[in-house]
């Protein structure tokens, strides 16, 4: 009887298995806004840059590299120190990148009110 019962059990619990599996098949796929969307790609951006043999892990000597990469370019009268005045100057190249994500915020913001404000009128 102990026998019956527990493969009928087994039974019932393996015709059930194939509804579970499509249930879970079909579940709503995660959804990613376009802000999420441009974190990832930074972070990727960033991962790829530091590294340089593009061997998916950034070893330490990859790390230093860029590490001291950044302090040649702060380092202006090239003395082998940073003062404190040339370590909060950064490249040029790291402020235009940050007027130009500072210029996409703000254009993203006037795109969302705009739309907001849109949609208030209908």
């Amino acid at each position: 009887m102990r026998k019956i019962l527990l493969a009928s059990t087994l039974l019932l619990t393996l015709q059930g298995a194939p509804i579970f599996a499509q249930e879970s098949a079909t579940a709503a796929p995660e959804v990613i806004t376009e802000e999420e969307q441009r974190a990832r790609q930074y972070a990727r951006d960033t991962f790829n840059k530091y590294d340089l043999d593009k061997d998916g892990v950034i070893s330490q000597r990859e790390f230093f590299v860029d590490v001291t990469k950044a302090f040649v370019e702060k380092d202006t009268n090239r003395d082998g120190v940073l003062s404190f005045e040339e370590s909060n100057v950064r490249p040029q190249s790291q402020t235009d990148k940050l007027k130009g994500m500072m210029i996409e915020k703000k254009n993203d913001m006037q795109k969302k009110l705009g739309e907001k404000l849109i949609e208030s009128t209908n």
